[in-house]
């Protein structure tokens, strides 16, 4: 069956606590495919109460790829304390040369893209946003015009907070609902309303007339430009 492999931010959103991580110095696949392995066993056997997992690139690092490219550890406060004790030095670095393991801080990524809270408020006026069309309604978060030309929130941050403030939307996927972003694009001196089309409802994607409604329920201009992200 095949594997979930989380990014950095997936686990931000989904456990709201620093990431920890092993990243592996060989250059070698193979070698380092085998150091992994064998971490992944010293810690299930040293320590059962602090579970691994492959992580992914974190999703602002550029790369395309989904593949990992470190082991995560759920550390409990004791263990992430003897683990350091065991195999790093008085400066934090590892002192096993294949390795080292990182600190993925929480609060950097909610400061930067976490803290943006979701509403069903229509916006008072243009601005770089996300949404969501859900059953309650579409979920938004709007900034002012001229503040930005795109959101730094992504559609998922979004959602999280969404699913904390609306629980009954933990019963629904992200991936089945219409999503998306409005930019301004400066070098045309236009908005742009971008929507992703979502994978259950492929058959019967949205109209054009949809499309307007609800780039004047965003209060955007008639001139906006609309399509998908894609």
């Amino acid at each position: 069956m095949p594997q979930l492999i989380r990014t950095p931010e997936d686990i931000f959103r989904a456990e709201r606590r620093d990431v920890y991580a092993l990243h592996f110095a060989e250059e070698d696949r193979n070698t380092s495919r085998a150091t992994n392995d064998e971490m992944q066993r010293w810690f299930a056997q040293h320590m059962p109460d602090s579970p691994t997992e492959p992580m992914a690139p974190s999703e602002h690092s550029g790369f395309i790829e989904g593949g990992p490219i470190g082991l995560r550890i759920a550390f409990t406060d004791a263990d992430l304390q003897r683990f350091c004790q065991l195999w790093e030095d008085a400066q934090g670095q590892s002192i096993d040369p294949r390795f080292q393991c990182y600190q993925y801080a929480y609060q950097n990524w909610w400061n930067k893209y976490g803290h943006y809270q979701p509403t069903l408020a229509q916006p008072q006026g243009p601005g770089a946003s996300v949404w969501i069309e859900s059953p309650l309604g579409t979920i938004n978060h709007v900034l002012p015009a001229g503040q930005a030309n795109h959101h730094p929130a992504t559609v998922r941050d979004l959602w999280a907070n969404a699913c904390l403030q609306w629980p009954q939307l933990l019963a629904l996927e992200l991936d089945d609902l219409h999503h998306g972003q409005v930019l301004f694009d400066r070098h045309r001196e236009r908005w742009m309303l971008l929507w992703n089309e979502p994978f259950a409802n492929a058959a019967s994607p949205h109209t054009e007339e949809h499309w307007r409604a609800l780039a004047d329920w965003l209060q955007l201009p008639p001139e906006t430009h609309i399509g998908s992200e894609y």
